[in-house]
Parts: C-alpha cells; sequence; structure tokens
C-alpha cells in the first residue's frame, strides 16, 4: 500500500495520520490506531476517513473484521451496505462474519446466515453463532453446538421456524444503542 501525506487543520494530528499511514498494514488494530482514527475523522479529517473506507477491503483478518464497526461510527450505511454485501461471499468464513456484525450493529438481515451457521462442521462456529443469536434475539430456543448432530438440526430448525414467524417485524434486541461505540470507546 502506497500513502501520501494528508495536512488537518491540527498539526499534531497530521503527523499522528502520517505515522499511521507509514503503519497501517503491518500493526493490528488493537494497538490503538482505529480509535486515532476516528478521532481524526471527528477533527474533519477526510484522510481518516478514506483510510477507514480502505479497511473495508484489508487482507488482514483482525482489521478487515474491526473496520466495519469503525466506519459505522461515521456512516453507518456505507459499513452496512458493504457487510451486507460480504453475506454473498463465497468464503462462508467471511459471510458468517459479515453476518455476525450485522447483528451487533443491529440488523436483522444477518440471522439467517447465524441460523446456516448452526449446522457448521465447527463446533466454535456454530457456538458463537448460537450465542449471538440466543443474545440478540432474546430468545431461548434449546440448542446445544456439541450435541449429537440429529438433536442439532432439530434445534436449528425450531430457529429456522421462528425466524420464519418473526423476520418481517422483528428488532435486533441491541442492549441500549451502544453496539456502535462499546466497540471502540
Amino acid at each position: 500500500m502506497s500513502f501520501g501525506a494528508v495536512r488537518t487543520r491540527n498539526k499534531w494530528g497530521s503527523i499522528a495520520l502520517a505515522f499511521d499511514y507509514s503503519i497501517l498494514a503491518i500493526t493490528p488494530p488493537h494497538t490503538g490506531r482505529l480509535p486515532l482514527l476516528l478521532e481524526l475523522v471527528h477533527q474533519g479529517s477526510t484522510g481518516a476517513r478514506h483510510i477507514l473506507y480502505g479497511c473495508l477491503a484489508a487482507k488482514d483478518f483482525a482489521l478487515h473484521n474491526n473496520c466495519p464497526f469503525a466506519v459505522a461510527v461515521f456512516d453507518r450505511q456505507r459499513a452496512l451496505d458493504w457487510l451486507a454485501g460480504q453475506l454473498k461471499d463465497r468464503d462462508r468464513n467471511a459471510a458468517a462474519q459479515a453476518a455476525q456484525s450485522l447483528v451487533h450493529l443491529g440488523e436483522r438481515q444477518g440471522i439467517p446466515i447465524l441460523i446456516d451457521e448452526l449446522a457448521s462442521e465447527d463446533s466454535t462456529r456454530r457456538s458463537l453463532a448460537y450465542d449471538t443469536l440466543k443474545h440478540f434475539t432474546q430468545q431461548d430456543i434449546p440448542y446445544d453446538p456439541n450435541g449429537q448432530v440429529a438433536a442439532r438440526t432439530e434445534a436449528s430448525g425450531l430457529w429456522r421456524q421462528w425466524w420464519q414467524e418473526n423476520k418481517d417485524d422483528f428488532n435486533v434486541r441491541v442492549r441500549a444503542a451502544q453496539t456502535d461505540s462499546e466497540v471502540f470507546l
């Protein structure tokens, strides 16, 4: 990746932003880079916005998964549209991650993919899907991610039935509307 210098109204912000440009591709997001970029966005830095938009296409797994939350802080619709496009990804891991992110952001369109994940061969993926479904739907539909195939199939059928009955008017139960702020603040 090649980055140019960006100037902001804040002298220190421009120095920090230039530093971020140079390390963007090699440092993980949990080092504090995304909150710094969000602060610069709030200060009016167009360059910081473009970096975060570029993060959506990142190859780095952690960056790829965290950037939609950062973008949603200042351009929610763009983040949601990008995640919705990821639901169609041939890589089922990418689609499942997008579904998780959409639900965490309060969008119901990720729920069918999470219900599909209950049938995954991978118990970790099944467990993550179930935990997200249970927490964000507040439904008490029994499911054991480590149970026998027949029991899991029956339980996922109950989830599908619930979804068919409720999909038109269901609102994701995000505890207070804090998901956006809890991720990065």
